[in-house]
């Protein structure tokens, strides 16, 4: 409800720092699993921040569906950090290279842990 035709910007936010956070940790039932990814990628093509959500969440998704719920609870210091500096997918484009890197960027995380995320996914020594 606060993610369609929201009229108030600051509730979408928090509504999609919610999404962000939910497919984190939580797995949705079989039956509701379908309809969450045929929402996320009908938004996954909007501009700025709410494409950006849909598409960190589908990710998150994804990682979550195969891995299962998370067994323990998120720190509340964490959750606090969603209201302050919210999550992004952030999009890596490399010289020559076709392959585009989306990376999931916490709010907790810093600039170095994001170069060396990279590295990684990028196959980078």
């Amino acid at each position: 409800k606060h993610l369609k035709d929201n009229e108030d910007p600051s509730s979408e936010d928090r509504a999609w720092n919610l999404m962000c956070l939910a497919t984190q940790l939580l797995a949705p039932s079989k039956s509701f699993e379908p309809f969450l990814l045929t929402f996320l990628l009908t938004k996954m093509d909007k501009p700025l921040l709410i494409g950006n959500f849909a598409r960190l969440a589908a990710v998150q998704l994804d990682k979550t569906l195969s891995i299962g719920t998370a067994k323990t609870l998120p720190d509340v210091d964490l959750i606090a950090t969603y209201a302050k500096r919210p999550p992004i997918l952030a999009t890596i484009h490399r010289v020559h290279v076709s392959r585009i890197l989306e990376i999931p960027v916490y709010p907790d995380v810093d600039v170095g842990e994001v170069v060396e995320r990279a590295c990684e996914f990028a196959e980078i020594p």
